[in-house]
């Protein structure tokens, strides 16, 4: 943000209701190369080799039945 009395405000209004705690967090200008999202794209393509599957989920799996 570029104008520091918006967070301000943001901080009193907080204050005022009484929170008692802050989280802040860090947003990367730009998206670096993450294991997890090189990881996901390999899933993604392992998944579309399936197409012609039908995906139950649970359906084909084992049932549990109550008596």
């Amino acid at each position: 943000m570029e104008d520091p009395s918006v967070t301000e405000n943001e901080i009193k209004q907080a204050i005022a209701l009484d929170y008692r705690a802050f989280a802040l967090t860090v947003d990367a200008p730009r998206a670096g190369k993450r294991v997890r999202d090189v990881r996901l794209t390999i899933e993604e393509e392992a998944s579309d080799l399936n197409e012609g599957d039908e995906d139950n989920g649970f359906a084909s799996g084992p049932t549990i039945a109550r008596s």
